[in-house]
């Protein structure tokens, strides 16, 4: 069963910084996960979001925040994303109780299609906003309608 709760930052760091999560998130404009690690904690820091920790047996697998006000992101341990993610996002969006957009790429096509299997609806596109291995793509925004 999966438990949500405030993530500590340990925790967060295990799920943001994770290898194959960061590699997805980052484009080539960005830090490296340590050099944008060392950042997040002596520059950015984490009050500037509010997160939602996702555990299974006392670990943390997931994680969901909300920046911008609305902006919302994602991510599920690899290894946990075939049977968790959809319950996961349900708990996320339950816990923040808003309306909220995200954006995606168009180069992760089953991000997207995960995204509108789970209520989220295309908007628009922002132009060539993300780089990745020298390609630049499309970003697709995606609104979630929060009811009760």
């Amino acid at each position: 069963m999966i438990e949500v709760r405030e993530p500590t930052q340990d925790d967060i760091d295990k799920i943001f910084f994770d290898d194959e999560i960061y590699s997805r998130i980052a484009d080539d404009t960005c830090p490296t996960a340590e050099e944008f690690k060392k950042l997040f904690k002596e520059e950015i820091g984490y009050d500037i979001f509010k997160y939602c920790g996702l555990y299974l047996d006392d670990k943390i697998i997931g994680l969901s925040n909300i920046d911008d006000g609305d902006k919302f992101h994602f991510a599920v341990l690899k290894p946990y994303r075939a049977e968790y993610a959809k319950i996961c996002l349900e708990l996320s969006l339950r816990f923040f109780k808003k309306s909220v957009y995200c954006h995606i790429p168009l180069v992760y096509p089953e991000v997207i299609a995960f995204a509108k299997m789970n209520c989220f609806k295309a908007i628009g596109l922002v132009k060539n906003t993300y780089l990745k291995a020298g390609i630049s793509y499309n970003i697709l925004q995606l609104d979630y309608e929060f009811s009760i």
